[in-house]
This record gives C-alpha cells, sequence and structure tokens, in this order.
C-alpha cells in the first residue's frame, strides 16, 4: 500500500539484530535524525517541533521500552526465574499506558491502551487481590463477591 506516494515498504525495515529500522521520509527533511535518541533531542527545540503536526490519516507507531515489563507475553519478568502473568490482575482490561491533552482548549489528543490477545478470553471474576485495587469511592469486593 502505497502512504503519500511512498510505497509501505519504505517507511521501516528489520535489522540483522531483530530491531526495526526507521525511516523519515515523510517528513520531508533529511535533517531530522533517523537516530531516535537524536531524533528526541532534535525535537526537543520549539523550533523544530513547530515545523511538523500529526496527520490523521496516517497510523503511527511508538516505541516502548521497560526492562521487566514484556508487551509480547504480558508479564512482568523480573528474572530469569521469576514472572508474572499480569492476564488475572486487569481481568480482560487493558494496560493504560499514556495520554496527552492540549491546555488551551483541553481536548485528548490521544490515549493508549495496551492489549493482549489473551484479555480478550478472559472472562473470570476478580480474584482475592482485586478489593486492593478497588478505590475506596466505589463497592468494594468482599470475598466471594463478584462484580457484574
Amino acid at each position: 500500500e502505497d502512504i503519500g506516494g511512498i510505497p509501505e515498504s519504505h517507511f521501516y525495515g528489520v535489522g540483522e539484530d531483530g530491531d526495526i529500522i526507521e525511516n523519515t521520509i515523510l517528513l520531508g527533511d533529511v535533517e531530522v535524525p533517523q537516530d531516535g535518541l537524536a531524533r528526541r533531542k532534535y525535537f526537543s527545540k520549539n523550533s523544530n517541533l513547530a515545523k511538523y503536526h500529526f496527520e490523521t490519516d496516517f497510523v503511527y507507531t511508538f516505541d516502548f521500552f521497560s526492562n521487566f515489563f514484556v508487551p509480547s507475553r504480558y508479564r512482568l519478568e523480573l528474572t530469569p526465574f521469576f514472572s508474572i502473568d499480569l492476564i488475572p490482575y486487569f481481568n480482560g482490561y487493558p494496560l493504560f499506558m499514556s495520554m496527552a491533552k492540549e491546555k488551551a482548549s483541553g481536548k485528548y489528543l490521544w490515549a493508549t491502551e495496551m492489549w493482549h490477545k489473551r484479555l480478550l478470553s478472559h472472562d473470570e471474576p476478580p480474584g482475592r487481590m482485586a478489593k486492593f485495587f478497588v478505590s475506596d469511592s466505589s463497592s468494594s469486593l468482599e470475598d466471594g463477591d463478584t462484580e457484574n
């Protein structure tokens, strides 16, 4: 599929190490660094940032880094010998990652939720740990009670 007249395959590639290689060709500016850290520094200057805007017709991808959370498995992997499956703790709900809001208008620009296919088939009542995650203003879950 073409995006802005450019074949989709020109936007990214996969390196020998398996990492995605980005291509910022759609920005139309050869001065924008390809390296993520250099690009972050470049866009930290308002004069550089002001030249660009998000197009609503494009799909944007964002990188997520955590040295303990493994999104592909939806687990906290604390050591090679100890990991925690997060699916039961979220009870079918996605992990809320980030949100941006425009100060002047108060409009939300984006909210990011991370889904895993196993969340879609999770259909168990909240367990004993759920009562620790319920706020005081909402109904508390007593042992054996479930929320419908």
